[in-house]
């Protein structure tokens, strides 16, 4: 079994490429042991999940530098792509500016339910401006 935010990770890996999502479902499949959430999937893929995002994400909304850094260690120590975590991190970010602007019924419904929770959870601590 495979979670949701598995199958949605997998999707946002393959960039649209139907050959890429079933190569890449190949390549977490060998791999995996047992039921694969999100974050088993990421680690597979070497991609930061989750977790590394929404720290990441938190202390630059707290603005705390030093979790920063320890988060972008793991990064480093784990060898997951850090132009990819730059980005997925800038997406969160602008869902928490979409969803204190307008509300989280103005997410849209390719958001993994593990960054739905990320942004609710930090809807007005990002300035709109």
């Amino acid at each position: 079994p495979i979670a949701r935010d598995a199958v949605a990770l997998l999707a946002r890996e393959a960039d649209g490429s139907m050959r890429d999502a079933q190569s890449l479902l190949e390549q977490v499949m060998a791999g995996a042991e047992g039921a694969l959430g999100a974050e088993e999937v990421a680690r597979l893929l070497g991609v930061a999940g989750a977790e590394t995002v929404g720290a990441c994400v938190e202390a630059i909304l707290a603005a705390e530098p030093a979790r920063i850094v320890d988060a972008l260690g793991e990064v480093r120590r784990f060898g997951y792509d850090p132009e990819r975590l730059v980005g997925e991190v800038l997406e969160v970010i602008r869902h928490v500016t979409v969803a204190t602007v307008a509300g989280p019924e103005a997410l849209g419904p390719g958001l993994s339910e593990s960054h739905r929770r990320l942004v609710i959870a930090q809807k007005g601590r990002r300035s709109p401006l």
